[in-house]
């Protein structure tokens, strides 16, 4: 038994409510006493915090067919115009994964957006395309995401978050069909309101996930989604509608590619000024210059030593690349140029060495010839 979201085995028992009949399956009279009853225990993680289900129900005996119509179309209005008035232009494109009958997507498709639907209960997609809404007969997986054409400026996902099982896949898809810039929101039924209003009613099978901000968070940002806004609402007597927009992706692809071509850069302009003769010392032998030389397998075929004003380095080799270290004299600093290992300094050293004659090789953040 472990955690949904972080796999951690550190579950505790939130409460157990017994062998229970599946919520939404109503029977004919024929059929009294041959329902199926599954556990329903509910945990919380004691890792992430997420409060769940682990005993699993197969998802084609779940599902309910209700219509968000019925009971919420002043609700999804409203919705609506909040997105309208604080995020959508005229144009933009919304897709919304369990779009239902399209109760959200009509008042958006009035305002001018483009809709996309996806809803896997076949009647009710029905009802949502005589409406005129574009409806997907599917589940929503990453796989389905790779064909919607365009990239969508808004994702929405209400009242079904805590029905997904894989909700790895649907976070992958999310980011397939996802602007960079686009927000994801969705509403979901709040933990706390749940456990102030002893509503243990509100459990049953078909809601796998009962959400908090604290369990919410790490998990967005696990897929590189940050929560910006929380609101709570009244719907389903307490629930949370979450906004949440991807974190810039300038983050460990972008960080592995700059300091890759970083290296190839150092080494190509040592090599081209050796091929010329030139001479070239290095300034600081600290902790973060022993780093670059060795990931840049930098040694004394480029740099011939290291001028360090640490007596405890002199007369010592550079740990992995064997470059000697020197105390700072002027005969130490003819050179053509000196690399400046210690940029962080790069200023007070420009400053301390402003009778040099040769010039400056500056690493880091980007390379520098001064």
């Amino acid at each position: 038994m472990e955690c949904r979201f972080c796999k951690s085995r550190e579950l505790k028992l939130f409460i157990d409510l017994g062998e229970t009949s599946l919520a939404g399956e109503f029977l004919d009279k024929k059929d009294v006493g041959k329902e199926r009853e599954f556990p329903l225990k509910v945990y919380e993680c004691q890792n992430c915090s997420l409060v769940q289900l682990v005993d699993s129900v197969p998802r084609e005996l779940l599902f309910q067919s209700f219509l968000s119509s019925v009971a919420m179309k002043k609700h999804f209005e409203d919705y609506a115009k909040e997105l309208c008035d604080r995020f959508l232009k005229k144009g933009d494109f919304v897709v919304e994964i369990g779009s239902n009958d399209g109760v959200l997507l009509k008042p958006l498709k009035k305002m001018g957006m483009r809709v996309i639907g996806i809803e896997p209960v076949k009647y009710i997609v029905e009802i949502a395309r005589n409406n005129g809404i574009h409806t997907i007969h599917s589940y929503f997986t990453s796989d389905l995401a790779q064909n919607i054409r365009g990239r969508a400026d808004m994702v929405l996902a209400n009242n079904v978050f805590a029905h997904i099982e894989d909700l790895d896949d649907i976070m992958k898809g999310i980011k397939i069909v996802l602007k960079e810039d686009g927000i994801f929101a969705f509403e979901v039924h709040y933990l706390l309101d749940l456990v102030e209003k002893f509503q243990y009613d509100t459990i049953y099978h078909e809601h796998i996930y009962y959400y908090s901000i604290a369990s919410l968070a790490p998990f967005l940002k696990k897929y590189e989604f940050e929560i910006f806004e929380v609101k709570r609402i009244p719907t389903h007597s307490g629930s949370i509608r979450v906004y949440a927009k991807q974190l810039p992706r300038r983050r460990i692809d972008d960080f592995k590619y700059y300091v890759e071509n970083q290296k190839k850069e150092l080494v190509s302009l040592l090599s081209a000024l050796k091929s010329q003769d030139k001479k070239i010392i290095g300034y600081g032998a600290a902790g973060r210059a022993n780093t670059l030389l060795n990931y840049c397998k930098i040694n004394t075929k480029y740099i011939d030593y290291i001028v360090d004003e640490s007596p405890l380095r002199y007369g010592k080799l550079t740990p992995g690349t064997h470059i000697p270290v020197v105390r700072p004299s002027k005969e130490d600093f003819k050179a053509d140029y000196i690399v400046i290992l210690a940029w962080n300094y790069k200023d007070a050293i420009l400053e301390k060495m402003k009778g040099f004659k040769g010039k400056f090789i500056v690493p880091l953040p980007t390379i520098e010839v001064i």
